[in-house]
Parts: C-alpha cells; sequence; structure tokens
C-alpha cells in the first residue's frame, strides 16, 4: 500500500481550505520537495502528542490531504507554501524509516442524504450569514447576501474551515464527523453560541460610539 507523508500540525485542515505554510526543518524540506517532484499530495493531520516543531509528534487518527498550489523557495532550502485541503482521510498505521513521518491510509468520506440534510443547511447558511454579518458591522461594513455553498456536504467542509474557533480539538471533531448532518448539526450550536456573544459586541459599540442601540438583521 503506498505510503502518505505526513505532516503533524497543531491545526486542522478541512477539504477545499487554504492553508499557508513556512518550510524550515530539513525533514520537512525533503518531504516537500519529493512531493513536489512526483506532483503529489502530504497528509495533514492535528497533533495529539508531542510538537509541531524540533521533536516527535503522534498524530490524530482523521486528517486532510493537501496539495502544494503555491512556492517561493527562500535561503537554505526554506520554503513558504501555499496548500489546498483535498481528501478526508483515516491513518491505519504511521510509518517511521524516512525523517518525517508516513501513514498508511485509506480515503474516507462522510455518509451523505442530500435531501435529508437540507433542512439542516438551510439552519446553518442562516446561523453563518448572520454571524458573518455581525463581524462585518464591528467594522462597520455590510453585505446584502453571503454566498455558500450549496450542497449539504460542501457546504460542511466550507463553514469547518472557517469557524473562528481557537480550540483545535472542536475542529478535529468536525473532521471526523462521520455524516454530514452530524457535522452540519454541531456547527449550527457553534455557531448560534457564537453568534450571541458577536451581536452583544455590535450593540456595545453602537452605544459607545453612537448613544443608541442598533438592529442587527
Amino acid at each position: 500500500m503506498p505510503l502518505l507523508p505526513i505532516f503533524p500540525l497543531g491545526t486542522v485542515l478541512f477539504p477545499s481550505s487554504a492553508l499557508p505554510l513556512h518550510i524550515f526543518e530539513e525533514r520537512y524540506k525533503l518531504m516537500i520537495a519529493s512531493c513536489l517532484e512526483r506532483d503529489e499530495p502530504f497528509g495533514v493531520a492535528l497533533i495529539k502528542e508531542g510538537v509541531e516543531a524540533g521533536g516527535p509528534a503522534i498524530p490524530c487518527e482523521i486528517g486532510t490531504t493537501a496539495r502544494i498550489t503555491r512556492v517561493e523557495r527562500l535561503a537554505d532550502g526554506r520554503m513558504n507554501i501555499v496548500t489546498i485541503g483535498g481528501r478526508r482521510f483515516r491513518i491505519l498505521a504511521l510509518d517511521h524509516r524516512k525523517p518525517y513521518l508516513q501513514a498508511e491510509v485509506e480515503y474516507i468520506e462522510r455518509t451523505e442524504d442530500p435531501e435529508a440534510d437540507a433542512p439542516i443547511a438551510a439552519r446553518v447558511c442562516e446561523l453563518f450569514s448572520a454571524y458573518y454579518r455581525a463581524t462585518l458591522a464591528l467594522n462597520e461594513q455590510w453585505t446584502r447576501r453571503v454566498e455558500l455553498p450549496q450542497r449539504p456536504a460542501v457546504l460542511a467542509d466550507f463553514i469547518g474551515g472557517r469557524l473562528d474557533i481557537a480550540e483545535q480539538t472542536v475542529r478535529q471533531d468536525l473532521l471526523a464527523a462521520p455524516t454530514v448532518r452530524e457535522c452540519l448539526e454541531r456547527e449550527a450550536d457553534l455557531i448560534a453560541e457564537r453568534l450571541a456573544g458577536r451581536r452583544a459586541q455590535v450593540l456595545a459599540m453602537y452605544r459607545q460610539r453612537y448613544g443608541v442601540l442598533g438592529a442587527l438583521n
């Protein structure tokens, strides 16, 4: 079975999301050089145990492939790269024979039922649009329409990659959700929790600047 190079990181990558990286460790210079030569992706997985730089790390079981879309070569072999998330995978076995980690993986897809998933997808769109508008309002900006993916499975990954969540274990739970519906339900709860706080911030700003109560629609 082919081995996938694994880059354990302190962040979670979702399919179709962008991830810029600065490559400076020798082991990862080798890994990225190999991926570029073969025109192949590597895997990004959240660190479960260990450190991101300078030492070993044990990755979480579920990760996402990353395809390199841009490379800026720097001194001493260092690189700035931009990657895009691809396929979700599950690690079956780790391989330590190279300076960088590799793994036997299986590619996995979430179970989806577009018709049954549609109601919760509509709810997530409504909540995220309100959250996004409230975020813009903090900078006195506004938009009439927030463009979001229509297919529930694509929407789940789109939202997962853009939610402002500091706790990476929460983002990992979203990535690992086995069904589209489960992922969207978790996202709806997370957005709803954050929306109330964001609206409170906006109203406080209105009171401070204008001495009036604002309304968010």
